[in-house]
């Protein structure tokens, strides 16, 4: 999405497009009354701030699979080790 970038690699100039880059800089999660109630709030900190400011929901999977994610990841580090 080019009107939502902040720059690109692509550009010499080093150009960035600070007002939008303050405006992802200064997203406060704590300010979503879905975001400031959950426990994962630290881990997320509310995703992807320009899903979050055009008003889409953008929880983690991990959220709602969490025991499932945590077993499989448990078996991975464990399995990794010996």
């Amino acid at each position: 999405m080019e009107e939502r970038r902040v720059s690109t690699v692509y550009d010499d100039n080093n150009t960035i497009n600070a007002p939008l880059l303050h405006e992802y800089m200064l997203y406060d999660p704590t300010d979503d009354i879905r975001c400031s109630k959950c426990k994962f709030l630290p881990v997320c900190m509310g995703g992807c701030a320009r899903q979050r400011l055009q008003g889409l929901n953008v929880c983690t999977e991990h959220k709602y699979i969490l025991s499932e994610f945590l077993s499989k990841y448990t078996e991975v580090l464990l399995s990794e080790s010996t």
